[in-house]
Parts: C-alpha cells; structure tokens; sequence
C-alpha cells in the first residue's frame, strides 16, 4: 500500500506544479500593481469609437468599478492557460495510469488468490475500486486551489465592466447558481470516475497495463467524436466550460454515464473464478 501512497502524492505533486505555473501566467497579466491588461482604458477606447460590438453597453457607469475580472473569469482564464488548457485529455491519461498501476500489479500477483484464502471476493473487489477511486480526489484540491487563487486576483464577485467587455466565461446562469464550484467539481469528478471504470473494465480482459491504457484513449476519442454533434452536456472530453445549460443538466448526465460504466464493471468482475484463474497473468 505504501506505492499506491506514494502514487497519489506524485499526482498530487504534479498538479500543484502545473497549477502554479498557470496562475503565475494569468497574474502577469490580471494581477500585482500593473497589470498587464486595463480593462477601464480598453472599455473607454472601446466605447469611445462610433460603433463597435460594446456600443450596447457604454451606458454603464464605470466609476468605482474595479479594473479586474470577476473571480469566474479569472478562475476560467487559468484553467485555461497555456499549460492546463488540454488538462481534458492528458489529464484523463494522468488519472488512468495513476488509478490502475497498482491495481494491475496486484493483479499480476498473487494476491488476490491468498485474500480470498482470509476473505470475501466482494471485499477484495471493493478495496480495488475504492483504492482507483480516491484518485479523483486529486479534483477538489485542483478546482478549490485555482478558486482560492482567483481570489487573490478577482474582485471576489460579478463585474459589471467584465460582462460589458463581454470578458466573461462562464454562461450567466452559472454565475447565478448558488454554489456552482461545487456543482462544478462534482461534475468532474464523475466524468474522471467514469473512465477509471472504462480502465478496470479494460484491465479485466488484459492485464498487459499499457494495452489498457492505449484502449481507454480510444475508447475517449471515439466517444468524442460520437457525441460532438450532440449537446454539450453530453461531451466527455471537454467538460471545463460549461455553456447555456445548467450545471445540474450536466452532472445528471455525468451521474448517468457514470452509473451505466459501474454496473458494467460490477458484472464483468463478479465471476470470482474466472479472475482467480487470470491471477498472475
């Protein structure tokens, strides 16, 4: 247990990293004494000219507005750096290879054969599941993180100035959703959890560990282009910017998938017989 340990820590390691790189590339641009971007002299030029797409909005009174985005936009803009910007998917190969490798090796072992000697079969798959789960748990820390780090640059609240620069990420119905972060996490975090258990599923017919992993990305790329052409509440692979629907919409159908690809993956473990004869294969 002390590798698989070890193993959420380097992950959580990582994602520190790239987290703070990001938010050091947004705050040269957002935050400190000069920012890089002036949103009140980028407004008055903008309103200033006869006609533009701001000329709706230059009726708003902008004195005592603060010259920096509200905390969603910051908090998108980071997520959305240069470096976390394709997190989606190299984010996906991150959290199957951390949550399946031990889980591989006990397989390849013969520990499962002297567990079922002292215990259940059901509690030796359940320890397995629990044990790629709590990967996901590398989630609340990003998400709440990049919050807190938005704050320090934001103006902790919704700017008039932003939507009128039309600078604003999110869609208006999340910035009036009580809690969205919340509601923001979860939704990945069942997104994340639908693919370990695409890994587990792969890993019950081939315990070559790179096999699996080359399977579960052509399984997230097919599935991608299956469901571009539908509402984006339906996509797996880029879930980081929610638009025009609520985020309730979209963690049901996370709850959905996730659900589908768990009962899959109870029915295709509860042979008990048919793994111990795979034990060290």
């Amino acid at each position: 247990m002390r590798e698989s340990k070890k193993n959420i820590i380097l992950l959580f390691l990582i994602m520190l990293v790239l987290i703070i790189i990001s938010y050091i590339q947004i705050y040269k641009i957002y935050g400190g004494k000069n920012p890089g971007y002036d949103y009140i002299d980028a407004y008055n030029g903008a309103c200033n000219s006869d006609s533009g797409p701001l000329a709706d909005y230059c009726d708003i009174d902008i004195s005592g507005l603060p010259n920096n985005p509200d905390t969603y936009t910051i908090f998108f803009s980071i997520i959305r750096s240069d470096i976390l910007y394709h997190l989606p998917m190299y984010g996906i190969l991150l959290i199957i290879v951390f949550s399946l490798n031990f889980v591989n090796k006990l397989f390849k072992s013969k520990y499962l054969y002297y567990y079922v000697q002292r215990k259940e079969y059901k509690s030796f798959l359940k320890n397995i599941i629990l044990n790629s789960y709590k990967y996901v748990l590398v989630i609340p820390f990003m998400i709440g993180l990049i919050y807190l780090l938005s704050l320090t640059i934001s103006n902790h609240g919704q700017n008039a100035l932003t939507i009128a620069m039309r600078a604003e990420t999110f869609d208006a119905i999340h910035y009036s959703t009580s809690g969205f972060i919340i509601f923001y996490t979860i939704n990945i975090m069942l997104k994340w959890l639908f693919f370990i258990n695409l890994g587990l599923i792969m890993l019950s017919k081939n315990r070559k560990f790179i096999f699996t992993v080359v399977e579960v990305l052509i399984i997230y790329f097919v599935l991608e282009m299956l469901f571009e052409s539908l509402p984006q509440y339906f996509w797996i692979f880029d879930f980081y910017n929610p638009k025009t629907y609520s985020i309730y919409l979209y963690i049901l159908v996370s709850l959905i998938q996730f659900i589908i690809s768990f009962i899959i993956l109870i029915l295709v473990y509860k042979n008990k017989e048919k793994e111990l004869g795979r034990v060290g294969v």
